[in-house]
């Protein structure tokens, strides 16, 4: 049995609009300055085929350094978040990674962006920020048989592994369904007949 999850880009679209506004956490230790990223506008959202959701918004930075201001205000931050499958205990889990692609500050010189950039995918990295689904673990269930009519004592579903595909209208899921029976042995059938 194959299963199929699709996302269309509208979908993932009212998704990420239904997170603002979202404050992401910049600190590198917890003990650190305060630093954060405050999105408070979502005004583009796109799929790149093979990428992720690519979105643009308006957002307010605290990253306090000697070359900024404390906190400023951008026209332009731009998000990537990229779905992948990962391995889980049970099989598969989807994640879905942030990258920061660019900011723009008018009054920052493009080598002060960018070093904000870098540092701020470093801190996302390492922190490990991301939304994560253990599919794997969700979609592993098994029931007992309600009866004593048969030999079939369990039934068992699985979903092992599973593609990912990325494209301009969205993000399809699919995997294979795996079925399998755990039975009782042919004496404890006779000696329930009896």
């Amino acid at each position: 049995m194959k299963l199929t999850a699709t996302l269309t880009t509208e979908e993932l679209r009212g998704l990420a609009q239904s997170l603002i506004p979202l404050r992401v956490d910049l600190r590198a230790e917890p003990d650190d300055d305060p630093r954060w990223l405050d999105v408070d506008e979502l005004y583009e959202a796109q799929m790149i085929a093979d990428q992720g959701l690519s979105l643009a918004a308006r957002a307010i930075v605290r990253w306090p350094e000697r070359a900024l201001f404390d906190e400023f205000r951008t026209q332009r931050v731009e998000l990537l978040l990229v779905p992948r499958l990962e391995p889980s205990p049970e099989g598969v889990a989807l994640a879905v990674h942030v990258r920061f692609g660019a900011l723009d500050v008018a009054w920052v010189p493009d080598f002060v962006e960018q070093a904000v950039v870098d540092a701020i995918n470093a801190r996302l990295a390492k922190s490990g920020a991301e939304l994560r689904w253990n599919m794997s673990g969700t979609l592993t269930f098994g029931f007992d048989e309600p009866g004593e009519q048969s030999n079939i004592e369990r039934i068992c579903f699985g979903l092992p592994n599973a593609t990912l595909t990325v494209t301009a209208d969205g993000v399809r899921v699919e995997g294979e369904m795996t079925i399998s029976l755990r039975r009782s042995n042919p004496e404890t059938m006779a000696q329930r007949l009896h």
